[in-house]
């Protein structure tokens, strides 16, 4: 399951849900953020607010292109800009986390360099913007995916049933939005029948090759 990005100053919406777009623009726009940039660093210097801003248009715009192991080192650079300028529990600290998070599962396969990152925007932004904000709620659908993906399909479940509580409370039953997490968490209830069918044809199996064996 693909991850989501956060939907905020700090990110474009979920790059899956908008049409391709011309892969000519999408290159002179690159050429053109490059050039921002450039004139960002030499004019404001690394840190400054609206430098990181253009480097994670950068960084976005080339993940967006499938360039993720470009776009890796801008969203990290980012974040750890953000860390030391704005601390670690700033909302928009929180994104830069997420946003690199989700580039190292759905884009680069690093589960578990994600995970600290996850589960970190998840804390603070459960502290920051409480339990039922769209941010949080993005987080808590994230990380339980993650554990999905690794196996932990407890620890999910959990996540993927508190996402659809809410979802049900703010939303209604027949929203979109609440629908999507209904299938999230069939999906993870067929993974465990699916694990656990396996489990019990391998314990059988075993008992009928112990108890007919040759003495």
């Amino acid at each position: 399951m693909a991850l989501i990005l956060t939907c905020s100053s700090d990110a474009d919406p979920n790059p899956n849900s908008a049409p391709n777009p011309n892969p000519s623009r999408l290159d002179e726009a690159v050429a053109l953020y490059e050039e921002a940039l450039r004139g960002c660093r030499a004019t404001l210097g690394n840190r400054e607010l609206t430098t990181l801003t253009s480097i994670n248009n950068l960084g976005m715009l080339l993940q967006k292109q499938g360039k993720p192991t470009k776009a890796a080192p801008l969203l990290e650079e980012v974040l750890q800009a953000k860390r030391a300028l704005l601390g670690n529990c700033h909302r928009s600290t929180l994104a830069s986390m997420n946003n690199f998070g989700t580039l190292l599962v759905n884009d680069l396969g690093k589960l578990n360099e994600a995970g600290p990152l996850l589960k970190e925007a998840l804390r603070g932004r459960r502290v920051t913007l409480g339990d039922r904000h769209q941010e949080t709620l993005t987080s808590v659908l994230n990380v339980a995916e993650l554990l999905a993906d690794q196996g932990r399909l407890e620890e999910a479940s959990a996540l993927f049933e508190e996402e659809l509580q809410a979802c049900r409370e703010m939303l209604g039953d027949g929203h979109q939005g609440t629908l999507s997490s209904i299938q999230n968490l069939a999906d993870l209830r067929q993974e465990q029948a699916r694990i656990m069918s396996c489990t019990v044809t391998s314990y059988l199996y075993t008992y009928v090759l112990l108890t007919h064996s040759p003495a």
